[in-house]
């Protein structure tokens, strides 16, 4: 009689158990992605192996997500794991695209406690000063086959990091000579200790864009205690340099130096002026962080020169091929001239023949003053010419020309006119005429505003004429016609990276 509580003991004992492993196995197990909205959404991960599941296994989220556009790149990924190699948490933000390819806005979702927190950004709030284009060097799928490369396991053991991050950035530059695992060739990855690591023995650094991939202690992804890897892109014409946040020609200013790109950012070239000439240029300018886009010329073609303007009363500094030798050149400013020269635009058509243009701010009872210089010899020397309506309340905004003979100058138009009066030269500033743009067929919504002259051309017997916005946004908009003087008719407009970092 007494063996009959003993049974019904081990019974019970049993049940638990099993139910305890049952409880183990759905706390492991995932649970069926619900529907993704802007918010919080409660969600177990489960078991997340990254270097079994990688990226793929996250899709499940992504297709659960209401309304998410069908394409879309990885602009982020960070996931803090254990010693195992399992995601504790996670942040994944993709830029998606409609079927066109047309940008369409930023989502991130961030896994944490079993919840996965959803947000968007539409392109209205994003797209008007960065450049986004589908980048075959992004996808998820892309980028999972590269990650399931990686021994995360074996190398978080020998690793000797506190924590365990493994993060992704799009378009990274590891600085040249720093050790690296260098897997372009294909070659298997190797798991090294801190200190071989350190000496190179998986690799060094070329400093050139790559797709990497990094092992941190979740304090930098680009100094500190870290391992990266660099892979080879699926697209090496695209791979080159950051071309969301810069454009192909660009300037950045860091520790008081100005430098120059002309590669998307990949490298850079020091110009010859020093830390207080740039900041008394930049105090001149009332902006710390940009010069006036009209006041650089960077050319993508390097047998034309770089030029820019610096200090109050403006030096041009002009370089042959990109950034060789420099010199300094002073234009013949007249004494009309009374007011501080804030409006400085400069640009070359060949290694000889360029154009400059310098005015004022406009003044009651003063006006302005603005006039335009041409050399012929590469900057040596500038002939002086006057620019239309002098004198007026329509002060210089940009000028350019597409041939020695053929140019246009951009003046403001008064209050509440968001577009600029345009007047063309066929005789290399001996004359003016105004021409007239088809403003009215812009879609007001997407372009509100334009300023500058991004680029005029003359080729097949056709004027293409491009308008943009200067550093504050990245609308650009095209005209095109057989005529100089009439006949103009809107092409299109779109977006394209404008100057943004430093």
């Amino acid at each position: 009689m007494k063996k009959k509580p003993l049974l019904i003991t081990l019974i019970a004992a049993t049940v638990l158990l099993l139910a305890g492993i049952v409880t183990f196995i759905v706390l492991l197990r995932p649970q069926k992605v619900p529907v993704i909205e802007a918010g919080d959404t409660s969600y177990n991960l489960g078991r997340y192996d990254l270097q079994k599941e990688g990226l793929a296994g996250l899709e499940k989220i992504l297709r659960a997500t209401k309304s998410l556009p069908p394409q879309y790149n990885v602009s982020y990924f960070n996931a803090e794991l254990d010693r195992r190699g399992l995601v504790q948490s996670f942040t994944l933000s993709l830029d998606t695209y409609d079927e066109s390819g047309t940008y369409y806005g930023g989502v991130s979702y961030l896994y944490r406690d079993k919840t996965i927190t959803y947000t968007e950004t539409t392109s209205a709030k994003l797209g008007q000063q960065l450049a986004f284009f589908y980048d075959q060097n992004a996808t998820l799928s892309y980028l999972d086959g590269l990650l399931k490369q990686i021994p995360i396991k074996k190398q978080i053991a020998v690793s000797g990091l506190s924590r365990y991050f493994v993060g992704y950035r799009p378009h990274t530059v590891v600085q040249q000579g720093n050790p690296i695992f260098d897997l372009r060739a294909g070659d298997a990855p190797q798991v090294l200790g801190p200190q071989d690591y350190a000496d190179g023995k998986g690799g060094v650094s070329d400093g050139k864009t790559s797709v990497v991939i990094t092992l941190y202690d979740g304090s930098s992804m680009v100094s500190g205690q870290l391992f990266q890897y660099v892979f080879a892109p699926a697209d090496a014409d695209t791979a080159l340099g950051d071309r969301t946040s810069h454009m192909q020609c660009d300037y950045m200013i860091t520790g008081g130096q100005l430098r120059f790109s002309y590669d998307y950012g990949s490298t850079w070239v020091p110009a010859p002026i020093t830390e207080q000439e740039l900041k008394e240029t930049m105090d001149f300018y009332q902006d710390r962080l940009t010069l006036p886009s009209t006041s650089l010329f960077m050319p993508v073609d390097p047998a034309l020169p770089t030029a820019y303007f610096w200090g109050k009363t403006p030096v041009l500094t002009i370089s042959t091929g990109q950034g060789g030798s420099w010199q300094n050149v002073q234009l013949p400013l007249s004494d009309s001239f009374e007011r501080s020269i804030n409006k400085r635009a400069v640009g070359f058509v060949s290694p000889s023949f360029g154009w400059a243009a310098l005015g004022t701010d406009w003044s009651m009872g003063g006006g302005e003053h603005k006039a335009c210089y041409f050399t012929r010899d590469g900057g040596q020397s500038w002939e002086e010419k006057t620019l239309p309506l002098q004198g007026s309340s329509r002060y210089l905004r940009d000028m350019a020309m597409a041939t020695e003979q053929v140019g246009a100058v951009a003046l403001d138009a008064g209050n509440d006119v968001y577009y600029p009066l345009l007047f063309v030269t066929d005789d290399t500033g001996d004359s003016w005429a105004q021409i007239e743009l088809p403003y009215d067929q812009l879609p007001a919504e997407k372009v509100q505003y334009l300023t500058d002259i991004d680029s005029f051309q003359y080729t097949g017997g056709q004027y293409t004429l491009v308008l943009g916005q200067g550093n504050a946004a990245n609308a650009k908009v095209t005209f095109t016609s057989t005529d100089l003087h009439g006949g103009w008719k809107l092409q299109g407009w779109g977006r394209a990276a404008i100057h943004t970092v430093g």
